[in-house]
Order: C-alpha cells, then structure tokens, then sequence
C-alpha cells in the first residue's frame, strides 16, 4: 500500500501527536541517611537522562530442530543522567555522599578523623539503596504540571559518577555523569484525558472496535 502523508498525519493527531525527549522532570529521593542534604535542586540540574531499559534472559531448549528460546530471568540495565554542575560541584559531592553509604568514608578526611577504624566499612544494603530513589516524568507539551507518563527506580543507588573533563579550550557547562543501578522498575501510564485510551480496553472491546468481533 502506497505511503498516504494524510493518513499519516491523521493517525498520529488520533493520539496527540509525538512525544518530545525535552518534556521531562527527574525527582531524586536518597536514602533515610541523607535527608539533611537538599535535593530540591537537582529537578532543575538533570538535563538528560534514559528511560529504563529491560531484556530478556533466554534458554536454548533443543526438543527437536531448532531450539525453542525460552524466556528466563528479567534484567534491569543500570541507567545513566546528566547533571548540570552549580560552581561549588555540590551535585557531585552528593553522589559521592551517597556512594559513601556503600564503601566507607575515606574519600572524606573530615569526616575520618573521630572514625580512623570505620572509614573503609561497607555498607549495608538497606541503607545506601533508596526504595524509589529515581522517578522520570514525561510531559505533554505545554502542560508540565501533568505527567502523562511516570517510571520509578526501585531500590536504586549511583554506582558510578563518572569523570567531568576540564578544558581550557571551551567555556561550555560542566556536566557530571551519574550511572544508577536499580532492582527493577515501575511504571505508571496516566495518558491524556483527551485523547482515547486504547490500552485501557479489553480485548474484546477492542475486537469490535476493529469489526474482527
């Protein structure tokens, strides 16, 4: 069937258009042991960030011919944000306080003065990983209080902040690299009031709808 720009832009308009990777907000939750810093600021600082991604673990079953692919394990892939840096590097000092829940505070010599025989202590995993430490909101255009979609980050932590080149020879932003390890995620699909709601059907209604019931 020959592409048809006006069906096209009619099927896409049924739905409310397309969705843009900059109608987004980041809300970060640390865990119960760094409450006292402020992480108000950081909806503003996280200038990008992935959704979470998730793959499939397969087994080979060779019954006969061509091994059947059987689905397995779920695998939740660490995800990684960008930070705006503020000119005392505060965001950064707060992911390497975090990751100071996880490994011991000897990255601190204030901190190893009064503490010499637990700077190098692990943590444990109930205090350093934060029950819905990330959540990702996508917005529709022009409507940011009024999230269409939402994705949380369970039991999360950053496991890696990453390196900040420094160069004379650009003024541009510094930015801070932060990788987060999660369990798993959840989603929340709130959609539009206005536009119809397809998912929400059964599949029955949406057999009928078709003319196929």
């Amino acid at each position: 069937m020959p592409f048809k720009p006006n069906e096209f832009v009619a099927e896409i308009s049924k739905q409310g258009g397309v969705a843009l990777a900059s109608d987004f907000r980041v809300l970060v939750t640390p865990p119960e042991g760094m409450k006292h810093l402020d992480n108000e600021a950081l909806q503003f600082r996280i200038d990008g960030i992935d959704f979470p991604a998730r793959s499939v673990t397969e087994i080979n079953y060779p019954l006969y011919g061509a091994p059947y692919k059987i689905g397995a394990t779920l695998n939740y892939v660490p995800i990684t944000m960008s930070v705006l840096m503020s000119p005392d590097m505060r965001e950064r000092d707060f992911f390497l306080e975090w990751q100071d829940l996880i490994g011991g505070t000897h990255r601190d010599p204030r901190k190893n003065s009064d503490e010499v025989n637990r700077q190098f202590n692990i943590g444990f995993y109930n205090e350093y990983v934060s029950g819905q430490g990330i959540e990702i909101q996508q917005f529709d255009r022009g409507k940011p209080d009024n999230p269409v979609y939402i994705a949380r980050l369970m039991e999360c932590y950053p496991s890696l902040v990453g390196a900040s080149t420094m160069s004379w020879q650009t003024p541009d932003v510094l930015r801070q690299s932060i990788t987060i390890s999660y369990r798993y995620f959840t989603d929340e699909f709130i959609g539009r009031p206005d536009v119809a709601n397809v998912s929400a059907d059964s599949l029955f209604t949406r057999l009928n709808k078709s003319g196929a019931g």
